[in-house]
């Protein structure tokens, strides 16, 4: 048995239901060739599928490997975040690697070069590399990630646009472990895990990135960046609420740019299925649009046309039109 004082990585892998994907995640984690200890524990989100019973057939057959293997099952499913969390909590590295159970390292020096990095360079507190996206059971083209990236060296600044910024893959990922101190409970309600850790962690140091192709990201039908649906209002408000509490963890110093990213979210939202013919519903969130928006309001005329007059004016105008062939101001076709 490893012991815990002298384990340099804690590994985590996140796994729910991916009995086609979990072993060559484990595998890949497992070949690392490293000149310091690490330690793996698995977070299985109580799988009903053989998620479980290839990971505890993988332990068995890896009972006399010097890395120590943790397999944490929960009793009930309780969400990625909440699993997440939960496996965080027990780690005992200086630096964190995370592998979700549908991706896998793809090179044996993974752990090893970032480790390098991150050890020597106090000042980084997040190190990610380059990764390919593969599609599996979808018709669209793979890629690599990062493959025009600019720079090597990355702060929180980089992280927040007027638009949402992603470009650091989940299994790309080793983080300082003091970096992240205390996780807020609000993180537990919020359904991307990689976004809201990743600036967290960035408040408190640099990012390096290494261009080395290290590990695939996996998209699939039944993967998690699959379920986030912008015409889904529930989806929206998550994204809503997860940036609103960034913004209150960066101090406002970014208050304009979390904004203008809240101002998108409540576009999308206006058409979401949940809110489709509800003019107050539509008409209270085009007044959040305005406001997260302003001064720099964008499709203003489409959102007074569309969500602010009253359809019962626009069927009056319609009426007046058909009678007299006159067409009021107010008339949305005339905006």
């Amino acid at each position: 048995m490893v012991l815990q004082t002298e384990i340099k990585v804690s590994v985590i892998i996140l796994t729910y239901n991916q009995e086609k994907y979990i072993k060559k995640a484990i595998e890949s984690v497992l070949m690392q060739k490293t000149t310091f200890d690490y330690e793996v524990i698995i977070a299985d989100d109580f799988s009903t599928d053989k998620t479980k019973e290839i990971i505890q057939d993988i332990i068995t057959k890896n009972h006399e490997s010097k890395v120590s293997i943790r397999y944490i099952r929960n009793e009930k499913n309780i969400g990625v975040m909440a699993s997440w969390i939960n496996a965080y909590s027990q780690v005992n590295g200086k630096y964190i690697a995370i592998c979700e159970g549908d991706d896998f390292w793809t090179i044996d020096s993974k752990l090893q070069k970032q480790f390098e990095v991150l050890d020597s360079h106090p000042q980084f507190s997040i190190c990610f590399h380059n990764v390919n996206v593969e599609y599996i059971d979808i018709n669209e083209k793979n890629y690599i990630l990062n493959e025009n990236i600019e720079k090597d060296i990355f702060t929180i600044d980089d992280l927040i646009g007027e638009e949402e910024i992603w470009f650091m893959a989940t299994a790309s990922l080793m983080i300082r472990h003091e970096s992240l101190q205390t996780i807020p409970d609000w993180v537990l309600k919020s359904k991307s895990g990689d976004i809201p850790i990743i600036m967290l962690a960035a408040r408190n140091g640099h990012i390096k990135y290494l261009p080395d192709l290290m590990a695939t990201y996996q998209k699939h039908s039944k993967g998690m960046s699959m379920t986030d649906h912008k015409n889904d209002a529930i989806f929206l408000k998550n994204r809503i609420y997860m940036y609103k509490m960034l913004n209150s963890e960066t101090k406002f110093q970014y208050d304009y740019r979390f904004k203008q990213i809240l101002s998108g979210y409540y576009y999308l939202m206006l058409d979401s299925k949940q809110l489709q013919n509800k003019y107050i519903s539509q008409f209270i969130v085009a007044l959040k649009y305005f406001y997260y928006s302003y001064p720099k309001i964008k499709n203003i005329k489409v959102v007074i046309k569309n969500y602010i007059i009253p359809p019962v004016m626009l069927e009056f105008s319609r009426f007046i039109k058909r009678k007299t062939g006159i067409i009021p101001t107010f008339d949305k076709n005339t905006l």
